[in-house]
């Protein structure tokens, strides 16, 4: 048993491998962000777009080698990512592989940052022995707190980057050229068009469900508990 309570897993997190000489080139043509940033010490955010420039899956993005970079989604989009890039994949000779994000570390860690509160230590591996306390929930915390839309299953393919703040928190790079859905998410920054935005709020006794709309009409995007009480916390939605 692993004594070191700094180190975590976060089992609503996958990663998606991909492998190979062209994996940057590959995802400058998927992804909002600009791969060019990608260096060994940086945590990426970045956002994967259909045609219509809906985002359907999003999260971040790291360097794990000059030819292998990890795509940190959430796990129930996993293998809808890796499915929805596999025949853009083969053109660039690119393998994808899906993973387990371990392990994860707190604040007072070095690491990738991944939000405010945890980043990401790469190249370790758990053995099958070591138990990690799951610190999902207190990622998803983390998360509301800065403003981060983390896009599960519920919540694929409906809004716009802008939508969900993403332009905001360092996801979409405006000047990096095509990337597929691009022309739509450009096309509604520059002309003004985008009339839903993301919101935090509070809540009290059952929480809200991701995907389902609350009472003021708005779509939960995401939702986090306190700490302390199960039965409050915060959430993130469309409004």
């Amino acid at each position: 048993m692993n004594s070191d309570r700094s180190r975590y897993s976060w089992q609503e997190a996958a990663v998606l491998s991909i492998e190979g000489k062209q994996a940057a080139e590959f995802l400058q043509g998927y992804v909002t962000a600009d791969t060019r940033r990608l260096t060994g010490d940086v945590c990426l955010p970045a956002a994967l777009c259909n045609l219509q420039g809906r985002v359907v899956s999003n999260g971040w993005l790291l360097t794990v080698n000059p030819e292998h970079i990890a795509f940190i989604v959430h796990a129930s989009l996993a293998e809808d990512v890796k499915r929805f890039l596999a025949p853009y994949a083969r053109f660039s000779r690119c393998a994808l592989n899906l993973g387990v994000v371990t392990p994860l570390l707190n604040r007072d860690s070095k690491g990738l940052v991944l939000s405010g509160a945890w980043c990401i230590e790469l190249g370790s591996e758990v053995s099958g022995s070591e138990a990690l306390h799951d610190a999902s929930a207190a990622v998803n915390r983390a998360l509301v707190e800065a403003d981060f839309a983390w896009v599960s299953a519920a919540t694929s393919a409906q809004f716009l980057p802008q939508m969900l703040g993403l332009d905001g928190v360092g996801a979409v790079d405006f000047d990096k050229g095509c990337y597929l859905g691009q022309e739509i998410v450009a096309r509604a920054q520059h002309r003004g068009r985008v009339k839903r935005r993301l919101s935090a709020f509070s809540w009290q006794g059952t929480p809200p469900v991701s995907g389902e709309k609350n009472d003021q009409g708005s779509t939960v995007v995401m939702v986090a508990c306190d700490e302390n009480d199960p039965h409050q916390g915060s959430a993130l939605a469309v409004t």
